[in-house]
């Protein structure tokens, strides 16, 4: 902050300068600087600048110039007296803003101020015609875009291979459905049929479809005749599109790899008609809201349909056969051999309800899809005879299949421990699942064994030794004819006996090799020739060589 400058400046003592390197307290004349410049060309004399060049007088105008040589009155080296306080100074230039300070406290709050004046009423709104919300809200509960169909195919086992006199036939169903998911726009179908069977172009908006509906009103059944129309060309346009698809569901259900030539007359034989009329019965409640909504009295409307997945899996299990026969272990089957055989197709599955569709199929891996009304429902399945022909091809003397043994999971619960059925309860519009599982067990026991030891006896004095001669061995199962094989099947002959090892049964003999020269005489085993499990039987082979 500028403030007056009140002090008085005394120089005490000050000495003119001297040249000669000295200071004295007289001054002569020849003390004074004589050596002014062209800028300061006065010297003062007395006073405080006493003997410095200046460049005005005025700098000196104060003090008297004189030229007398004493002025020791003026150098008595005593401060003079204090001058008065000098005129106030300008104000100097404002400072900088201090920091903002902390915020007071809350005012008290002030009188209310008066009302202002009304505005002016708005204008009225135009009236909105109840047709198009409700015709939105129609279009927007179709189900659109992404589809879930059932797409079957009729004749399919013709198909796959025609048939042929004398030849079984493939273990196929007849007609054959597979699930599959197309991309059909139904609400704008649906929104362009309205605009064409009211007379107006297919791009009409809603707006004038309600005005032609107000005037006109609504021919339900003919449009969903003109939409069925409309529909067949893009159903079938999308399975064209998803052929791969088609063929890899079939190529799972069957299990047969499907050839390429048969692709067309595949696609020629689907049921194009049953999938248009699973879309329009959709359309058909979409109608039904539309017609509530507008106060018609619609017809009435189908039920609402819900969705069972019923998927089918065949299992086995089995026994570690380590502790087999091993010439009996190699000929029996194993778990591989009966999946290969036995396959989820070979079961007749039926599902009981109000509208169902299919209500009868061959089991899939990959599920069937089944539309039905909403309330309870049953799902049964049976195998067919073909089951239980292959499980008795299986079995052997040492092997044992039980099954299949059914189980049921998902949203159906079994009706018993063992039973070929269950249950459940759908909601409408539900999506549920029902799995059911045949699960075949392999028990092998190893059988009672028998020991049969064969003699072979070169008679007559013949040539050659008995071990020239190869016997075989075996024995069959009375009860079922099955001829199992002896262990070792076959050896060389011996006088002393060879012994096999062999399942009990009738004992069969045969000299497969005979010595050369010689002629088998006689097979025979004692005591009857049949042999008991644990016991041992002894068998001779007689062979004779004729005499020349």
């Amino acid at each position: 902050m500028l403030v007056p400058f009140t002090s008085s400046i005394t120089f005490s003592n000050v000495k003119a300068q001297e040249y000669d390197g000295a200071y004295d307290d007289d001054y002569y004349d020849n003390s004074y600087s004589t050596y002014p410049t062209d800028d300061k060309n006065y010297e003062c004399r007395t006073g405080p600048a006493e003997g410095f060049f200046v460049s005005s007088v005025e700098f000196c105008k104060h003090i008297k110039f004189d030229d007398r040589k004493d002025h020791t009155r003026d150098r008595d080296n005593k401060t003079g007296t204090k001058g008065s306080v000098g005129p106030q100074g300008l104000p100097g230039p404002q400072g900088l803003p201090g920091p903002q300070g902390l915020p007071g406290p809350q005012g008290l709050p002030g009188a209310n101020g008066t009302n202002g004046i009304n505005g002016t009423n708005g204008v009225n709104g135009t009236d909105f015609n109840p047709c198009v919300a409700c015709l939105l809200d129609a279009l927007a509960k179709l189900d659109s875009g992404a589809l879930l169909v059932n797409v079957t195919i009729v004749n399919f086992t013709d198909i796959i291979r025609p048939s042929i006199p004398g030849i079984p036939p493939l273990p196929i169903p007849e007609n054959i459905t597979v699930p599959l998911v197309i991309d059909v726009d139904v609400a704008l179908l649906l929104q362009q049929q309205l605009a064409v069977d009211l007379g107006l172009d297919a791009d009409a908006t809603i707006f004038e479809i309600c005005t032609a509906i107000d005037a006109q009103g609504l021919d339900v059944e003919a449009i969903l005749n003109s939409l069925e129309v409309d529909l067949e060309p893009i159903v079938l346009g999308q399975i064209n599109q998803l052929v791969n698809q088609i063929v890899i569901a079939i190529e799972t259900i069957t299990g047969n790899t499907i050839d390429p030539a048969l692709i067309d007359e595949i696609i020629t034989n689907i049921d194009i008609d049953a999938i248009v009329a699973q879309i329009t019965a959709n359309v058909q409640v979409s109608f039904g809201i539309l017609e509530a909504c507008l106060g018609q009295v619609p017809p009435p409307p189908p039920p609402q349909t819900s969705t069972l997945n019923v998927t089918k899996l065949v299992t086995c299990q089995q026994a570690d056969g380590s502790s087999l026969v091993p010439s009996i272990q190699q000929l029996s089957a194993n778990c591989d051999d009966l999946l290969a055989l036995i396959t989820e197709d070979q079961f007749d599955i039926t599902v009981t309800d109000t509208n169902v569709n299919p209500s009868n199929f061959n089991g899939s891996e990959i599920g069937t899809l089944v539309t039905l009304g909403a309330g309870p429902f049953t799902v049964t399945e049976e195998p067919y005879d073909s089951v239980a022909e292959e499980v008795a091809g299986l079995e052997d003397i040492q092997t044992e299949i039980t099954g299949p043994s059914p189980s049921f999971s998902g949203d159906c619960n079994q009706t018993g421990i063992g039973s070929f059925s269950a249950t459940g309860e759908i909601g409408a519009g539900g999506q549920e699942t029902c799995n059911i599982v045949n699960n075949f067990n392999m028990t092998r026991t190893p059988p009672l064994t028998a020991t049969v030891i064969v003699e072979k006896i070169m008679a007559a004095g013949g040539p050659g030794s008995p071990e020239e001669a190869t016997i075989c061995v075996s024995t069959t199962d009375p009860s079922t004819g099955i001829i199992t094989p002896a262990i070792p099947n076959c050896a060389p002959g011996s006088e002393s006996g060879f012994t096999y090892t062999v399942i009990p049964g009738t004992i069969n003999i045969e000299e497969t090799v005979v010595p050369p020269g010689y002629i088998v005489l006689r097979l025979g085993c004692s005591p009857d020739g049949t042999a008991t499990a644990g016991e041992t039987e002894t068998c001779r082979v007689v062979n004779v060589f004729p005499q020349r």
